[in-house]
């Protein structure tokens, strides 16, 4: 196989949302999310998060992908939010200068200076706020509408900051003024208003007028100057006239006086009259009052403060849920921090509050608050943050994150030479690769990564060639520039996993990046080329005091020149280590760094003899964790997507349980046991002298070993042994195949290295020109010279048994070894229990079988003399006396697990010889039943019902339903399977002898105690062409159906009656996995199961879990499928 780089996407970049994002996940990453996710829900107003670590440590990608999965979790809710990302530049952000504060109190003084500062980070603030807001609202916009043109003219009036009547014409053409409209116009206002008052001047009077005024007049004059007054005077005359005649004429009617008093009143009236219209009067009345009120609003920078909570708040109830990211801080703050502290303490209730933000630094402003907290009780900095996270990965994360990022795929012939910048060298070849070379290469790029995760992703990347594909380096088991490498590497992760030291960094992480400094501390000085290594603990001070970057040259150097004068003068208050850890810490120190001197350089067998033992070798490995189990299952019965991948060629890396033995056998092989492997010669007082430089040169001119002699014995055993088994086995069994497939031999040095070696140190014999792998050379070839020596008589053994064990099965020669040599693999049998299990090797004696260095005769003789006895095929009915006997040894062992829930038995011979007999069921049975997966018990349940006549064991295997039915987790089917067994229609399928032994089973299994407790839930029916290597569980119930025609079509009558009789659709969630492609139709899958099935297109299926750390649930995912990696795609199908 190949390795094939696997391409993600960056967190927050345009592709997130549909590519898996890689990430080396450590502590604070979690802490972090699930801090998020509190803010994103509503349970907390704001949140301030300091975050440090070296430069590179990867603390831009935790926010960022922190941020996306909160993003995600919001869309697969379907909730009309999302986390809206303000990232702020640190120089941009302080970019104007601090002065020292001398106040001590918890508020500073707001000085010119310090509100200069906290004025300019305001201003930041929204600018970068409004921009970000534009940004998601734009692209939200187009998402919705998908109108390119409109949403440019909506870009440029965001750009402008245009007033609300200009927006609401775009909201309305979208058709987005609801509710949820109005609060995004009502935020977006606010975000541009703000936006305007910090990049330019802002003009506005708010002016309000009121006037009341009532007047009355009324004029009659005369004026005779006119033509029109002279008209209305002669009126006015005739008018009297008439008006006296009226009276006078009245009064000479109506009384007594007759022509005088007539005459009078006549005359009276008439003048009156006359008088009256020509008099003029004017009456004026007018009442006036003013009242003006004018607001001048205050749109100065120094209102953000107040400002800006409010805008967050409006931009909450928008959707939009800001998220403050300051990166680069460490380039603007300096030691001893108060005026940035001074900043934080006055801001602290936004940013803390009423927002949420996060502070990215270097890891000395987080030792200088840690250092605060111990002298001061509780100082006012103690308050600062809400959690203080230091980035630093551990070994597991690190090791998923390789894994992670490659592919497993076919090999393409491809030769390429590594890239000069990996510090690897060699051709690559392109051998088999196994599990366990790719987890060698982990170790190798992790010490020259120093466990940087930025480093990590650089040294892997380097080794990409055309076509995303990564080929291991040729000798990566022998050549010494690695093997030094992988043994520092294992050493340092054993010492990292001990005890104290495990424990601290359980609960101070940032206690690990010492830890880290202090254990590659070798490491360094070995790759700078120092001759000597100096282990004195005021060495170890001073080195420490470089790594935390507290000596003066380098903090000068980090200061910028216009502040370099006042740094200068407190040169005398720089910190030193002694300030931010206890001298008992740095004596602790010290001692690991001559526990890992002592383990790996000079004695390092007692670590590969622990790693034997515990057979532990990354905190990952062959995770099986209830609550991911828990998860999935979960995730099948609620919840379904669609997710079509054709990995039939394509797979990610996992880490098998025989990879992780292989790695330590492989890490423990390497060591040898020659004193040219020592690395470190002891000078006395701690200092030693270096023997090989990195890339496993000798560093000083020794004699070499008799090469002729070497060179002689190697020709003399190598090859005969190599072409005398293949001759033996027909060519199914080889030195490399002993090694890799079977484990008989160690794995280090590998056959093809060793090989090569040969033939280099032949041609250097020949012609004495030297060259860099001469010493690497010579000490495989003397490793795996002792190795075959030492382990002749176990190879020989190994041959007899597997012979014998075969010999059950009557085939040809090869294929009747290669039975017995993977019966041996599968039980994991050790060399020395062989005699237990086969007869023929009671009378073995080792002496007999060791290999002689200069001659393979004497050891060909005897194992051919005894391998004639053993590999004579057993008769027919010895073999059927055998099976009876397995068959009876398995309805025990049933029967025990029905009534006592045993699942656990002594291995026996009658095991090993069905398996060598390839005869079914066997296979799928092991008497450890945590080692039988749900395929096999499926395909158990599978076989129990087919019913042939002529089938001298169907009793036995129609035994097996009801303890398949259990460990499947099937309750209702046992139940719906007894009821059947009393009916005819059923029962006349079977003998009649065979239905009543059924029936004792289930009287006796209706007696045990876990009867009672059992869980009825709905099962799942998966239909998958894939070993499903899911351990029996009571978190699921669940069934699988192989999608393999020859089975359905050898096992007719099996298929019939459990789909049709003895299952129901109500009892299932019925599941189809469908391949999409055209070898797999869907056709071909929904010709499986009958109607009233529901079949549902869902992803595959996926039972390696390498990771603990589950947080989305999942539907179904297929083998061998990386269960992080599958979460990711259907995220993105979602």
């Amino acid at each position: 196989m190949l390795l094939k780089f696997r391409k993600s996407a960056e967190p927050l970049s345009p592709n997130a949302e549909t590519e898996p994002i890689i990430l080396a996940k450590s502590q604070a990453y979690y802490i972090l999310s699930r801090e998020l996710e509190r803010y994103r829900m509503g349970d907390t107003g704001g949140r301030s998060i300091l975050i440090s670590g070296h430069r590179g440590s990867g603390k831009t990608t935790l926010v960022h992908s922190a941020i996306q999965e909160q993003r995600k979790k919001l869309r697969d809710l379907q909730k009309d939010k999302t986390l809206l990302v303000v990232d702020l530049h640190g120089p941009n952000l302080l970019s104007t200068p601090l002065t020292p504060s001398t106040d001590s109190a918890d508020n500073p003084p707001a000085d010119a200076a310090q509100l200069a500062v906290i004025q300019q980070t305001l201003k930041q603030i929204t600018i970068a706020l409004y921009r970000s807001l534009s940004k998601e609202i734009a692209f939200e916009f187009e998402r919705r509408t998908g109108d390119a043109e409109l949403t440019a003219q909506l870009k440029l009036e965001l750009d402008n900051a245009s007033p609300p009547d200009v927006f609401r014409q775009f909201w309305a053409k979208a058709g987005r003024l609801d509710d949820r409209g109005f609060k995004e116009l009502i935020a977006l206002t606010s975000a541009a208003q703000a936006y305007q008052m910090v990049s330019g001047q802002i003009e506005e009077t708010i002016e309000r007028k009121q006037t009341a005024e009532a007047k009355q007049s009324l004029s009659v004059e005369s004026n005779n100057d006119s033509r029109d007054n002279a008209l209305k005077s002669f009126a006015d005359a005739l008018i009297g006239l008439f008006t006296g005649a009226a009276a006078g004429a009245t009064v000479l009617f109506n009384t007594d006086f007759k022509g005088l008093l007539a005459a009078a009143v006549g005359m009276g009236a008439t003048l009156l009259t006359i008088f009256g219209l020509q008099y003029t009067s004017s009456r004026s009345k007018e009442k006036k009052e003013d009242r003006t009120l004018k607001f001048i609003p205050d749109r100065s920078v120094s209102t953000l403060d107040r400002q800006l909570p409010v805008l967050v708040n409006r931009l909450r109830e928008a959707g939009y849920i800001p998220v403050f990211v300051v990166d680069e801080l460490d380039k603007v703050i300096a030691y001893p921090y108060e005026q940035f502290g001074n900043l934080v303490a006055y801001l602290k209730f936004f940013i803390a509050e009423r927002s949420f933000f996060c502070f990215l630094t270097d890891r000395n402003y987080f030792d200088y608050l840690n250092d605060l907290s111990r002298q001061k009780p509780y100082p006012k900095e103690h308050t600062y943050f809400t959690h203080r996270l230091f980035v630093l990965h551990r070994p597991a994360d690190l090791h998923n994150f390789y894994n992670d990022q490659l592919l497993m795929t076919d090999p393409t012939g491809a030769t390429a030479v590594l890239d000069s910048g990996t510090g690897l060298s060699g051709t690559l070849q392109n051998p088999i690769l196994d599990d366990t070379e790719i987890q060698l290469l982990s170790y190798l790029l992790l010490h020259k990564a120093r466990m940087h995760a930025f480093d990590l992703r650089q040294l892997l990347s380097n080794l990409i060639t055309q076509d995303d594909l990564i080929q291991l380096p040729n000798g990566l088991r022998t050549y010494l520039g690695y093997r030094f490498h992988i043994l520092i590497q294992v050493t340092i992760e054993w010492l990292l996993n001990q005890g104290e030291l495990k424990a601290r960094l359980d609960q101070e992480p940032h206690f690990g990046q010492l830890a880290y400094d202090t254990l590659y501390y070798p490491s360094r000085c070995w790759e700078k080329g120092e001759p000597e290594l100096d282990a004195r603990k005021e060495s170890l001070e001073k080195y420490l005091n470089t790594r935390t970057l507290f000596n003066h040259q380098l903090h000068q150097a980090n200061t910028p020149q216009d502040n370099q004068d006042h740094h200068l003068d407190q040169a005398d208050s720089t910190p030193k280590l002694k300030q931010f850890i206890s001298q008992s810490d740095l004596d602790f120190l010290h001692d690991q760094l001559l526990k890992l001197i002592s383990k790996i350089f000079i004695d390092p067998e007692q670590v590969f003899d622990d790693l034997k033992i515990n057979g532990t070798i990354q905190e990952q490995a062959n995770i099986q964790n209830a609550d991911v189990r828990h998860q999935i299952q979960q995730a099948i019965v609620q919840k379904h997507h669609e997710f079509i991948m054709d990995l039939r060629y394509t797979r990610p890396v996992e880490i098998s349980e025989r990879a992780r033995e292989g790695v330590i056998g492989s890490i423990s092989d390497i060591i040898g046991v020659q004193n040219d492997l020592e690395l470190l010669e002891p000078l006395g007082d701690n200092r030693y002298r270096w023997r090989f430089d990195s890339y496993g040169r000798k560093l000083r001119e020794e004699v070499p070993p008799d090469l002729e002699e070497l060179i002689k014995n190697c020709e003399a055993l190598f090859h005969p042994l190599n072409d005398y088994l293949e001759e033996l086995s027909d060519h199914t069994i080889n030195l490399e195949l002993l090694a890799y497939n079977y484990g008989i031999i160690r794995t280090t040095p590998g056959w093809f290295d060793v090989i090569t070696s040969l033939d280099r140190l032949k041609r250097y014999h020949k012609n004495r020109e030297r060259y860099d792998q001469l010493d690497s050379d010579r000490i495989a070839l003397s490793d795996y010279l002792r190795i075959l020596t030492e382990a002749s008589p176990v190879i020989a053994k190994s041959i007899l048994m597997a012979a014998e064990l075969g010999s059950i099965a009557n085939e040809q020669p090869g294929v009747t070894l290669a039975n017995g040599m993977d019966t041996i693999r599968m039980f994991s049998i050790p060399a020395d229990q062989y005699e237990k299990y086969v007869a023929g090797l009671k009378d073995f004696q080792p002496d007999d079988y060791h290999l002689e260095k200069v001659s393979l005769d004497k050891w060909k003789k005897n194992v051919d003399t005894q391998y004639k006895k053993s590999a004579v095929p057993l008769p027919k009915t010895e073999v059927d006396g055998l099976t009876k006997n397995w068959w009876q040894l398995w309805e025990k062992r049933m029967e025990a697990y029905l009534s006592s829930d045993k699942a656990s038995f002594e291995l026996d011979r009658l095991d090993l010889l069905m398996y060598a007999s390839r005869l079914m069921p066997v296979g799928m049975l092991h008497p450890q039943f945590d080692k039988i997966n749900i395929q096999s018990w499926s395909y158990l349940l599978l076989l129990s019902f087919e019913n042939n006549p002529d089938d001298k064991y169907q009793s036995y295997r129609l035994g097996m339903a009801i303890p398949a039915m259990k460990a499947l987790g099937l309750h209702s089917t046992i139940d719906r399977f007894a009821s059947l067994l009393n009916q005819s229609s059923f029962s006349t399928r079977f003998k009649s002898e065979t239905i009543s032994k059924i029936k004792a089973t289930w009287e006796q299994y209706q007696k045990a105690p876990s009867f009672k407790t059992r869980t009825f839930t709905k099962a799942v029916i998966i239909i998958s062409n894939y070993i499903i290597d899911w351990q029996p569980s009571n978190l699921y119930s669940v069934f699988v159906i192989p999608f393999d025609l020859n089975t359905r079509e050898s096992y007719p009558n099996a298929y019939q009656m459990l789909l049709n009789d003895i299952f129901k659709p109500e009892d299932f969630h019925q599941i189809l996995i469908q391949k999409g492609s055209e070898d797999y139709p869907e056709t071909s899958y929904t010709a499986i199961l009958p109607d009233g099935y529901k079949k549902i297109p869902v992803a595959w299926i996926v039972s390696y879990f390498v990771s603990s750390q589950i947080k989305t649930s999942l539907p179904i995912v297929r083998d061998p499928l990386n269960l992080e990696q599958a979460m990711a795609a259907l995220e993105s199908k979602a």
